[in-house]
């Protein structure tokens, strides 16, 4: 198999045609395993050059990738993607919403990880997500002692 990358980015120019979503989906899927932070910085370009997200189940793996890379930004822009992705099954939500909202909380985006909190729990009300959810946003939502 070929490296699909340097296709994608000729066919993908101008117009994100099919063909050029299909190659990038395969560059990035075909180094997820191996090479984790060069699809992430795939998936980076062809986000930030398309404005546009592959499958929920994807792009949560993603989301993972830039979370233990440390890259909170990145991460918490492709899970509050996910959030609002009509594609995603109840599940993939659950966890997008939860792990967007523990990211906020971390970034200090306190007024946006209380809306996030609030939908969570209005949504998944009896997820056993909510309590450890709760305790993050307000933990950080507390001064630091000193």
């Amino acid at each position: 198999l070929h490296d699909a990358l340097p296709i994608s980015r000729i066919v993908a120019v101008e117009k994100l045609s099919d063909e050029g979503r299909q190659l990038y989906r395969r560059a990035i899927i075909g180094r997820l395993a191996s090479k984790p932070k060069e699809a992430a910085e795939i998936y980076r370009e062809f986000n930030l050059r398309h404005q546009e997200v592959f499958e929920p189940k994807l792009t949560l793996r993603l989301a993972s990738l830039y979370l233990r890379q440390g890259d909170t930004g990145m991460a918490a822009s492709v899970l509050s993607s996910i959030c609002d992705d009509e594609r995603a099954t109840p599940q993939e939500r659950e966890k997008a919403l939860y792990q967007y909202g523990v990211t906020i909380a971390k970034l200090g985006q306190l007024d946006e990880a209380y809306m996030t909190m609030q939908r969570f729990s209005d949504t998944f009300p009896e997820s056993p997500l909510l309590p450890k959810l709760r305790e993050v946003v307000y933990d950080a939502a507390q001064p630091e002692p000193g």
